[in-house]
């Protein structure tokens, strides 16, 4: 999967599969719903193929995968206005993760996302090894542990 995203908004934003091998070729090309500033790719309708999660100026877009390289035509996954994004997958839970200026939604498996205010406007989201999630704000860090709760020190960048 290759992510093509245009900064200055004069061409939508793409989501590519390419094949592997040893002459790699694009088998798909799905335009993102209002230009997608960022991608996630997970089975999210657990049908064992891999489907695009795209953050946009509109909200969160699901496109399911199906097994063959296709996607299908983006539905609504979050109507929030989305700027970044990050999924953690481990056995059969599923946490995402998107930031809408300052604040910071998470969804477990299929229930309504929690908020979290991070105090000021986040620049990025990820999760870390230990599965915790580290949001990237102007000045500082901070690390969340989505299963507790438990909201870490701010850390200087």
């Amino acid at each position: 999967m290759l992510f093509r995203s245009d900064g200055f908004g004069r061409r939508p934003s793409e989501a590519w599969v390419i094949a592997g091998g040893p002459s790699p070729v694009r088998t798909h090309r799905q335009i993102l719903h209002a230009g997608g500033s960022a991608i996630a790719l997970v089975n999210l309708d657990d049908d064992a193929h891999i489907d695009v999660l795209s953050a946009d100026s509109t909200g969160l877009f699901h496109y399911a995968g199906d097994g063959a390289g296709r996607l299908a035509a983006g539905t609504d996954f979050a109507d929030e206005v989305a700027t970044h994004l990050a999924v953690r997958s481990r056995e059969d839970e599923r946490t995402i993760a998107w930031s809408v200026g300052n604040e910071l939604l998470l969804r477990s498996g299929d229930a309504e996302p929690t908020r979290q205010d991070a105090g000021s406007e986040i620049r990025g989201i990820v999760f870390d090894d230990d599965a915790g999630l580290l949001v990237l704000l102007a000045q500082s860090w901070i690390r969340y542990e989505p299963d507790s709760g438990v909201v870490g020190e701010a850390l200087q960048t």
